[in-house]
């Protein structure tokens, strides 16, 4: 397997870089380990599975965070790395570096249903909103492939750069950002035509990228050379360079935004805290052995780290930054993705783009915002104030002022059975005339999720 190393790292050091390359996703707790059933009006989830990968076993361990225990093992192919849910929570992808292929788990019985070859050594895997293709990063081919998810076949292989590793999409969908580890690059791809437009220069080293959930950043932590590259997503520019402590590898936003988690790989035992506003790092968390890949759940409440030394996922307290130990015993845990305990959010559907689109309207108009969350889950879904809007720059989509509660029109929310979509039928300002503003639909889950506006 070709990998690729900090130079001068020492043999032992590239083992344990190898080891630490793991996956871990995390989906909601169902009734029996089964799928919802069609029907009544569910709730939002209350506890939280995580799958994790284990590079080192071959295997991937189902954890249930709240009773940290493991509740299943499922054996996937060689060195299992990072792991993807679709949006309906149904299927885990996982990626198999020492195998170059992709495993597909379903999650209501946790088996492998398919094994899909792809290029060699892949990494960074993420679903389309959509559930229907699967894009894979290849370390070890410096390519893309996109997965048809209904056939489980590869149905186009992009060369973006030496080391692609990591991958994150756009909150619509639209576009695929690959960090290329051997090119100090990150890629831009169009996924409707599935080409590179645009190349993005970062510091060496850069093995993951994540997107902010508003859609208007990434970031970039460059491990070779202790800095974390922030990228302004309209521009796909770098705004600023956050110098940090040895070894960064990956990062995680809390729904707001407003603080990011950033782990470190080469043994420092900490966890650095960046605020977001001001691209600056201002706390530090220690304990992990190791970090590997961090998320923060959907509540916002708590970023999971994993640790592939100490073979041990740990809970970061987002506010207070204490440190505890979930479960230990996994071998070489790494890496995270969370849900569980929220309701499955797919995005804003036509006529709302999401972010980093800017929809354009007629201050005064009704704007019916409509989304789905994988079923009828009641009308009593939104939050206290909920949904607000607040002004932002119209070039840097920035807020300006304070959030304020939004003005229905007509019913207010409702939901259609048939098309399973709730509508918010939004009454807009004629005030707003030669303004731009930021819709957050905050639900009763803790979730936020915002789209764009410029009023004419």
């Amino acid at each position: 397997m070709s990998v690729i190393t900090r130079p001068g790292r020492t043999a032992g050091h590239r083992r344990r870089w190898r080891a630490r390359i793991a996956g871990l996703a995390v989906a909601p707790l169902l009734a029996g380990l089964g799928l919802a059933a069609a029907g009544p009006a569910q709730a939002a989830t209350t506890a939280t599975l995580a799958f994790v990968t284990e590079p080192g076993a071959g295997r991937v361990q189902v954890v249930d965070t709240t009773t940290s225990t493991v509740t299943a093992t499922i054996p996937v192919g060689s060195g299992p790395e990072e792991i993807a849910l679709n949006p309906a929570h149904t299927r885990a992808y996982v990626t198999n570096t020492g195998a170059g292929t992709v495993s597909v788990i379903d999650t209501s019985s946790n088996t492998v249903t398919a094994t899909v070859a792809v290029g060699s050594a892949p990494y960074g895997v993420q679903v389309t909103p959509d559930g229907n293709h699967a894009y894979v990063a290849n370390r070890g081919a410096g390519t893309v492939s996109v997965i048809d998810t209904a056939t489980n076949t590869v149905t186009a292989t992009i060369t973006t750069g030496a080391g692609a590793s990591g991958l994150a999409l756009a909150p619509d969908g639209t576009r695929a950002y690959v960090s290329n580890a051997g090119a100090a690059s990150v890629s831009v791809i169009d996924t409707a035509t599935n080409t590179v437009t645009g190349t993005i220069t970062v510091g060496v080293g850069p093995f993951n990228v994540r997107i902010n959930p508003a859609g208007t950043q990434a970031y970039v932590p460059n491990d070779f050379a202790n800095t974390v590259s922030v990228i302004d997503l309209a521009t796909n520019t770098v705004t600023a360079t956050i110098t940090a402590p040895p070894s960064p590898w990956n990062v995680a936003f809390t729904p707001d935004g407003a603080t990011a988690f950033l782990t470190h790989d080469g043994g420092s035992g900490t966890v650095s805290v960046i605020d977001t506003a001001s691209a600056t790092i201002t706390d530090t968390v220690t304990g992990p052995s190791q970090g590997g890949d961090v998320q923060v759940n959907a509540t916002g409440t708590a970023a999971f780290v994993g640790d592939p030394a100490a073979s041990t996922l740990w809970r970061i307290d987002t506010a207070t930054h204490t440190l505890t130990s979930v479960a230990t015993g996994l071998t070489t845990a790494f890496g995270i993705a969370l849900t569980g305990g929220t309701y499955q959010f797919t995005g804003f559907q036509p006529p709302v783009s999401n972010p980093p689109a800017v929809n354009v309207r007629n201050a005064g108009s009704t704007v019916p915002v409509k989304f789905s969350l994988t079923g009828d889950q009641g009308l009593g879904i939104l939050a206290a104030g909920s949904p607000s809007s607040q002004p932002i720059d119209c070039t840097t989509l920035t807020p300006t002022g304070p959030a304020t509660p939004t003005t229905p029109t007509g019913a207010g929310l409702t939901y259609d059975p048939a098309t399973d979509t709730y509508t918010y039928t939004w009454g807009t300002d004629p005030a707003w005339a030669g303004t731009c503003r930021q819709l957050d639909v905050t639900l009763n889950d803790g979730t936020h999720h915002t789209a764009n506006f410029r009023f004419h």
